[in-house]
């Protein structure tokens, strides 16, 4: 059985446990619960993220249970809270807890204990790859900040505009510049491909086989693949709706922002699975470091299938792309020159802003926290925020 099953299970009983102990106190109190409640679900859906295996019904199901935590009203949360184990329930844990229930007289809790202790004396560590794992990370004191130091800036021949920049692996990223070019480059500012692209390449993202989904200016409709050989092949057309910002999930699903204030979610052949209503027109997306996706439509940051509320962003900021790191923050660039870099904590609030000669037009984040910061002037900067210990 896997081990990060196994702890969807132990989490899902204390949750069950949390409603028995709270439902007959004060509401407030159970508010507090609740919000605990919601924390443990967000914690699930992180474990089967880090899990190798592929969890992408398990992730919706979970998905859409936050949505009722944070919608419902309390008793309705309160009555259901005990169908969540059957439903999120694996064979294994249903025989535990049959032969369990036939030595004991009807002692329920007795029962649910002893399967959980015979689960955590059966657990081993979860496999991480190579994404931090989310546990170890305390987003609500994210890593302070004392200066952005540039590591190196590349200055291309190409004198076209940097649009978008994805990283790969290796320690390569993919550049899409206005020539309608995209290009596989290392951190010495080396080419290892170039494609030619019918449209300049506006957003792309790496997929998890190190291939790139890509969507293009002009108010494309088509979103392509390209692949580490160079070769390109239509991922899908969304017409009549514009495609723009892009990502990918761990399962190799995309996710792209549309126009008519939708998200289209694409199985990862390119057919679609899902069309998500938000409140705003998605323009950008990112993922935050508790797996949450982060959408940004004009000056408004919404956090999908989240408790978050909105974040107003300040409109003179300007800001255009957005990414987050590991520790907690969201990295912001500005299309206004001079303004650079604005770096927020997870609510919103400005930490530090580094001011750069340029519009920022993309930003990504590499394994070793590098930023990689695309400029209308067609430099790519590499730079990295350092704390006070470093």
């Amino acid at each position: 059985m896997n081990t990060c099953i196994k702890d969807v299970q132990l989490e899902v009983e204390k949750i069950i446990e949390y409603a028995r102990i709270f439902e007959k106190k004060m509401v407030d109190e159970i508010s507090n619960k609740r919000d605990l409640n919601v924390k443990t679900f967000e914690r699930l859906r992180n474990l089967l993220i880090q899990s190798d295996e592929t969890y992408e019904q398990t992730i919706d199901e979970i998905d859409l249970k936050l949505q009722t935590l944070c919608s419902n009203d309390i008793a309705d949360f309160m009555k259901n809270a005990e169908k969540t184990l059957c439903e999120l329930s694996v064979p294994c844990v249903e025989e535990k807890v049959e032969t369990l229930s036939l030595s004991e007289d009807g002692d329920r809790n007795g029962i649910l204990k002893k399967c959980i202790g015979s689960l955590i004396q059966e657990s081993v560590p979860v496999k991480i790859g190579i994404e931090p794992s989310l546990d170890f990370v305390d987003a609500k004191n994210p890593k302070p900040i004392a200066e952005l130091v540039v590591i190196r800036t590349f200055e291309p021949s190409w004198g076209e505009p940097v649009w978008s920049v994805s990283i790969a692996k290796d320690g390569k990223a993919w550049v899409g510049t206005a020539d309608k070019l995209l290009r596989l480059m290392d951190v010495s500012g080396k080419e290892h491909l170039k494609v030619r692209m019918d449209h300049t390449p506006l957003f792309t993202m790496t997929t998890p086989d190190d291939d790139v989904i890509v969507t293009h200016a002009l108010k494309s409709t088509k979103i392509h693949r390209v692949t580490t050989s160079g070769k390109v092949s239509l991922y899908a057309d969304i017409a009549p709706f514009n495609a723009f910002g892009v990502i990918v999930t761990e399962g190799g699903n995309v996710l792209a922002c549309t126009t008519n204030r939708k998200l289209m979610k694409f199985f990862h052949h390119g057919d679609v699975m899902q069309d998500i209503e938000i409140d705003v027109d998605p323009y950008q997306i990112t993922l935050t470091n508790r797996g949450r996706y982060l959408v940004r439509g004009g000056d408004i940051l919404l956090t999908i299938h989240g408790i978050a509320d909105p974040i107003e962003l300040q409109p003179e900021w300007k800001i255009d792309p957005i990414e987050c790191d590991r520790y907690g923050h969201i990295v912001c660039g500005s299309r206004q020159t001079g303004s650079g870099i604005y770096i927020l904590n997870q609510y919103g609030l400005l930490l530090q802003q580094f001011p750069l000669n340029d519009h920022v037009y993309d930003i990504a984040i590499d394994e070793t926290d590098q930023l990689w910061i695309a400029t209308r002037s067609g430099k790519i900067i590499i730079a990295k925020y350092l704390d006070n210990g470093e």
